[in-house]
Parts: structure tokens; sequence; C-alpha cells
């Protein structure tokens, strides 16, 4: 596991939230405990704007499935991250939020994921000739995902931290994989 992370096929999930059909099935934590026991390295988050202000869903919008709490999901996927495997685990962000939400977003990720949370984008550094590997990335969480445009300029209020890892959720694909 010494290779690039891109030279390697990731066991992933689609819509990993989800206990049964995708269009009126039950979102739960557990779904994603065992995908995570199960081997998965590639889960999703479908992360959409709530009722009451600064809450944030987890849910496959549109449809009648049920809806998480944002923060109960990232804490499940922080304590069963590593259980079967110190591989790093990526995250996908299917994002639907506003700004603030946004923010609010990586703000959680930088303070429930600590240092399991890799705050390098391994895409755009400087120097850097090609992926880190699995190896060196072990007990890591990597965050990929998409943003609304219209945040950009929303992005140099944010504090530097918080602005560095919100960079990081926005780009676009970290590396190629491929579901399995």
């Amino acid at each position: 596991m010494n290779n690039p992370l891109s030279h390697y096929f990731i066991n992933s999930s689609h819509n990993t939230y989800l206990d049964g059909h995708q269009l009126n099935g039950t979102s739960s934590c557990e779904a994603y405990i065992r995908a995570l026991l199960q081997g998965c390295r590639c889960i999703e988050i479908d992360c959409w704007d709530g009722t009451l202000g600064e809450v944030i869903n987890v849910y496959h919008g549109h449809t009648l499935t049920t809806k998480l709490d944002f923060t109960e999901v990232i804490y499940t996927i922080r304590d069963y991250a590593f259980r079967t495997s110190l591989h790093p685990v990526i995250i996908s962000i299917e994002n639907h939020c506003s700004s603030s939400n946004q923010k609010l977003m990586a703000m959680k990720f930088l303070d429930f994921m600590g240092a399991k949370l890799c705050k390098e984008n391994l895409v755009k550094t400087e120097g850097r000739a090609r992926l880190p590997s699995p190896k060196e990335l072990q007990g890591k969480i990597i965050l990929k995902g998409t943003f609304k445009k219209k945040v950009k300029a929303a992005m140099a209020t944010f504090p530097c931290e918080v602005r560095n890892i919100y960079c990081q959720i926005q780009v676009p694909c970290l590396f190629p994989f491929r579901q399995v």
C-alpha cells in the first residue's frame, strides 16, 4: 500500500445512510456503521439545509426517506472509521446547503474529527508530484465534495482554519476512484 492512492480500487458506498429503497427507505447511522465494518473506505453524506436554521440534515433529497442529523452522522463515522482497517476513509459530500451551513459543516468536521481529519488539500499542494499512499494516509479521514458557487465570496469571512477545510470540501474530485 505504498503506491499513490489513485492506483487502487476503493470499496465505495453510494447513499450510505439508506436502509432500503432510495425513494422511501429509512436513513440510519447503523447503515454507516455496517458499511465501515464491512470495509467500505469511501462513504457518502448527502447534506441538506434543515428547517430550524442551522440544522443540517442527511437524506436522499426530494424523496420520502427519513432524515438524520449531520452531527450524529459524523460522530458515527469518527467512532467507526478505523475499527476494521487503518486505511483512509473518504467522505464524499453531496452538498445542498446554504453558505452558512457549509461553514458550519467545515467547523464541525474540524471540531469532531480532530487529528483524524486530513487537513491538507491532496490535489492542490505545491511540490507534490503524486498523491500520498494509503500507508501515508493511515488513520486519516479525507473530504471530497462540491459547493455552490455563490459561497466563494463568503469564504473570505471564514476563519483561516475553517477556510482551509472548507476549500478541501470543495475539491470536485480528490482522485479518480471506482465504485466496486
